[in-house]
Parts: structure tokens; C-alpha cells; sequence
């Protein structure tokens, strides 16, 4: 198992750099605890760069969750990983996004070169992967390969989408905010007169446009029928020196959206070490998004569906 590990870091040329002494445990110990399915070591080791880092994000779940001492499996046919923890259940779905409809240049390492960050097109790719997993997640539920009162979560690794990890989008909020409350860019209001400028607010974004007359919801989690997902964990990247995987659980940071419509609902502070946001109704129209474990500072923002 060793030498087919190190066999795929060698195929993509990341043998013997630091990210390969890094992830290597970890599958290592995903795949000797069986939860990880028969293909996990053909796929990694296929030279693919996205079978490889998508399995590498299995990986790095099943290390995190492992770590806080929860059994974890591979429930086969249904989502991905299975978690048993003391007081209850949680079933996750993994997916590692490919940077379809990305600039080229974008993805590419240029010294001294300003860019512009494509994050309408990084924020679709969230979007897309949380539509599609939430499909899946009803359709085995339909065939028996899941339950229905098990919590379920959707875990987004966007290491794929950018040279350096990006973790928060135009509205300075993660993207995995940005996928799934309506948190829009900063703005600020100018009076047509006097040209005055008001002060600055935090706009709401209910959608963003995929092609001309075709608009994606951003407020997915004020939306009824993904009820069936629990929360959304997104990480921007599979590598973290010490220092950030010191404050982190040992791994890059675990951003966790709570959905305050979900059915089956986790906790707040189900998976230590994660920064968390939590919607809390106000109103019938009206929800107060936060975020609970401040990376910085307290934040707060209202929203109105």
C-alpha cells in the first residue's frame, strides 16, 4: 500500500514535497480502516489530478473526523462516509470541484502578476457541486442507501479552483457562505446629486448569473427543499503548515454553514476546531446569519428572503 501511495504523489510530481509527507498518512490510515472503496488506490494513482485530489479529500475527512475519536465507515452504495459519534449519527458526502470555466491564467503561477479573481465563476462551482450532492443525497435516500433522519452533510474542498487557496469570495465572507446564503459584495450608495457618498453596507445577492437569462440561486439554504442537508463544510485547500494546523484541528480551516432549515440539524460546535456560521430566524422573512467562532472579529449580517 506504501509504494502505490508514494507511486501516485510520484505520478503528478508531488513526491517527496511537503504535501506528500503530509496527506500520506492519512490515506494511509483511510485506506487500512476500510472505509475507504475498492477503486480508492486506482483512482488516486492515476495520474488524474482530480481523482487524485478528491480522493486525497476523503482522506483528509476521514483524518479529521478519526481524530475526534468518532468510528467512521464507508457506507458503500450512499454517501461517502458514515461518522457514528457518541450521541448520534452523520452521514458526509465529499466533493472536490474542477475548475471548469476558470480563465486558464487564473490557475497558472505568475510571479509579480496582478489578476482578477474569477469568483462568480469559483462561487457556480460551489453552487453546482451543492446542487448535485443534495440530487444524490435524495435519490439514495429513494433507493435505501441512506437515512432520511440521519443528518447529512456536504463537504467542498475548492483546492482545485485557484493557484493559492481562496477561501472567502467578493462579499469577504467563505464561499461556502456565499453558496448558500444570499451575502453579496460590499457597496456603497451615492447620492445622484451631491455625489455624496452614504455608507457602506453589505449587500444582499440572491443569485448569479451562469449564462445570459439564466440565473443560479445563492440562497440555497433558505430554500425548503434542501432541508435534507444538515450543514456544508468547506476547506480551500489540502495542505496547512504547522502553524496553521495548530489552530485548526491539523489540517487547513474547516468552514461549517449550519442550515436553520434542515430537518435533521447538528449542534453548534459538532466538529471542534471549525469556524461555524448559523443562520437564527428573526422573523417569517427574516434571519440573522453570524459567525459563531470568529476567525477575527464577531460578524453579523441580516438577512430578508
Amino acid at each position: 500500500m506504501s509504494e502505490a501511495i508514494d507511486k501516485a504523489f510520484t505520478a503528478l510530481g508531488f513526491a517527496h514535497r511537503p504535501i506528500h509527507s503530509y496527506l500520506k498518512p492519512m490515506i494511509e490510515a483511510f485506506v487500512a480502516s476500510g472505509a475507504a472503496d475498492k477503486n480508492y488506490l486506482t483512482e488516486l494513482g492515476s495520474g488524474v489530478e482530480g481523482q487524485f485530489w478528491s480522493r486525497a479529500w476523503e482522506a483528509m475527512l476521514y483524518w479529521r473526523f478519526n481524530e475526534q475519536g468518532w468510528s467512521v465507515s464507508g457506507p458503500g452504495a450512499g454517501p461517502d462516509l458514515l461518522i457514528k459519534t457518541a450521541d448520534r449519527d452523520v452521514l458526509v458526502e465529499a466533493s472536490l470541484p474542477a475548475p471548469d470555466g476558470l480563465p486558464p491564467e487564473w490557475l497558472k503561477f505568475e510571479p509579480n502578476v496582478v489578476k482578477s479573481m474569477p469568483h462568480e465563476a469559483m462561487l457556480l462551482r460551489w453552487t453546482s457541486k451543492l446542487r448535485d450532492k443534495r440530487k444524490k443525497h435524495l435519490e439514495d435516500i429513494e433507493k435505501g442507501h441512506a437515512d432520511a433522519k440521519t443528518p447529512f452533510v456536504i463537504a467542498i474542498n475548492s483546492k482545485r479552483l485557484g493557484y493559492f487557496p481562496e477561501e472567502n469570495g467578493i462579499s469577504q465572507w467563505p464561499f461556502a457562505v456565499e453558496a448558500t446564503f444570499p451575502i453579496g459584495p460590499w457597496a456603497v450608495p451615492i447620492d445622484p446629486e451631491t455625489k455624496e457618498m452614504g455608507k457602506a453596507y453589505q449587500s444582499l445577492r440572491f443569485s448569479i448569473a451562469k449564462k445570459p437569462g439564466v440565473d443560479i440561486p445563492t440562497d440555497n439554504f433558505l430554500d425548503p427543499d434542501y432541508a435534507c442537508v444538515s450543514a456544508l463544510i468547506g476547506c480551500a485547500a489540502c495542505y496547512a503548515e504547522e502553524a496553521v494546523c495548530a489552530k485548526f484541528g491539523g489540517q487547513p480551516p474547516y468552514f461549517i454553514v449550519h442550515n436553520p432549515l434542515a430537518t435533521n440539524p447538528l449542534p453548534v460546535g459538532w466538529l471542534p476546531n471549525a469556524i461555524e456560521y448559523a443562520a437564527t430566524r428573526e422573523g417569517d422573512d427574516e434571519f440573522t446569519l453570524s459567525r459563531l467562532t470568529p476567525r477575527v472579529n464577531a460578524a453579523r449580517h441580516s438577512l430578508q428572503t
